[in-house]
């Protein structure tokens, strides 16, 4: 008797389903919405809730209904729902409940919810200002913290995050004994559309200055690995791939709070991270940020070249004097003055360039203060005009950035940097003397 009850309970619980299981629940929701069927929609999305239980992809068509039925603060808590049953703590999760609030023009609960974002991984911060749905928050002046907190997140001039990997091959990549190198480490997965997209210019820049001390590790998200294999067997990625299987939930990735892949990381020779994020995935961009890497490794002194000699020139109405000799193969020794119109010596600096490795040093003392040393990090150029990047880690703003056009018998330069704690720019006009 007790197995009949059970049997006539059962039949009459899956007589109550409307489909066999829940993606064919989705799939007939997504019709309903394209059709404009909002209201039936959610009527059949909160039977399907009922029966599944909060699912993360009913939950998050719900918002979606409810918002094209501008039910917008039942959209939030449905969104809300959906961020606090989620397994994995998304960011982006998030981000769909501050584009709800700046739909209501709630910016105070808009800007919570983006800290809760940046609390849990969120990077990419450049989305704020490219995505429409987040036009609102770019007037808020808090964005402009919270953005600064995103970039100490990311660590842009500081040490890259050391890590150990395994890698298919066997091997063992450890990021710390990468130095001399420029790395770049590219998360990506089979699956992801634009990372796929992206590897053919990544395969070309990896043949083009791998020879210039340039390397790449790639840490796959994907959760199969015959998949992973298979995709490896047909396109012969050249560089170290690791694999655990974990998928967003990678140590490494996890370690560096990735939130959305492609996610391209680029560090300099010393370890340092230069690069990050969704400007790289332009094709142009990453060479270029790749080249000012690999060229403030390999820059000489031969092409400081137009600094030799005695210039002259009037910088914010005094006379500004430079003076370079070559005192040994490896090393630029130099001074520079200012002198006001009473033939007073307002400023004085005694600077040396030295080439220490593959690396060249900057030293100023100014005013016979302690010395500071500058490394350069980046060079770049082209005829006549070049761009050099030192940087001093021990200062709030560490770069001084020297922009450089040539002439014959001048050269105009444009320096920024730091100076009494300020930044700064001066433009020099200097011709020989």
């Amino acid at each position: 008797m007790k197995n009949g009850v059970l049997l006539l309970l059962v039949l009459v619980l899956f007589a109550g389903r409307l489909f066999p299981d829940e993606k064919e629940l989705i799939t007939k929701l997504n019709r309903l919405n394209e059709q404009k069927e909002y209201s039936k929609a959610l009527e059949l999305v909160d039977k399907g809730l009922s029966e599944y239980g909060d699912s993360i992809s009913l939950l998050a068509l719900k918002c979606e209904i409810l918002i094209n039925l501008n039910k917008l603060e039942d959209a939030f808590k449905t969104a809300v729902k959906r961020a606090d049953v989620s397994e994995r703590k998304s960011p982006w999760h998030c981000l769909d409940i501050v584009a709800i609030c700046l739909k209501m023009k709630d910016m105070d609960r808009a800007v919570e919810w983006l800290n809760k974002a940046v609390d849990r991984g969120f990077l990419s911060y450049t989305e704020l200002y490219e995505d429409e749905n987040f036009k609102l928050l770019t007037k808020d002046k808090r964005l402009d913290k919270i953005v600064k907190k995103i970039k100490d997140n990311i660590g842009i001039g500081k040490p890259a995050k050391d890590f150990s990997i395994e890698l298919l091959s066997g091997e063992k990549f450890v990021l710390s004994k990468q130095k001399g190198k420029v790395i770049l480490i590219d998360f990506w997965a089979t699956w992801c559309r634009p990372c796929v997209e992206g590897i053919p210019h990544v395969k070309e820049f990896y043949r083009q200055y791998k020879g210039k001390g340039f390397d790449i590790i790639g840490i796959s998200l994907d959760s199969d690995k015959k998949a992973l294999t298979d995709y490896l067997a047909k396109e012969n990625l050249p560089w170290g791939i690791a694999f655990s299987g974990k998928a967003w939930f990678d140590d490494t990735a996890k370690y560096y709070s990735v939130d959305l892949i492609p996610s391209y990381w680029l560090i300099d020779r010393e370890g340092v991270l230069r690069h990050f994020g969704v400007p790289l995935r332009d094709k142009e961009k990453m060479k270029s940020a790749i080249e000012e890497l690999i060229a403030g490794g390999d820059a000489d002194l031969k092409s400081l070249n137009w600094l030799v000699g005695q210039w002259q020139g009037q910088v914010n109405e005094t006379t500004y004097y430079e003076n370079w000799v070559q005192s040994r193969q490896d090393t630029l020794e130099g001074s520079a003055s200012m002198v006001d119109r009473s033939g007073k010596t307002t400023f004085s600096e005694k600077l040396r360039i030295v080439k220490i490795g593959s690396h060249l040093v900057y030293i100023a003392s100014v005013n016979n203060q302690p010395p500071v040393l500058f490394t350069l990090i980046t060079a770049s150029g082209e005829t006549n005009r070049s761009r050099w990047v030192f940087e001093n880690r021990e200062h709030d703003f560490p770069q001084r950035i020297i922009y450089i056009r040539e002439a014959p018998d001048s050269l105009t330069a444009s320096v920024e940097g730091l100076q009494n704690g300020k930044e700064e720019k001066e433009e020099f006009h200097l011709k020989r003397k």
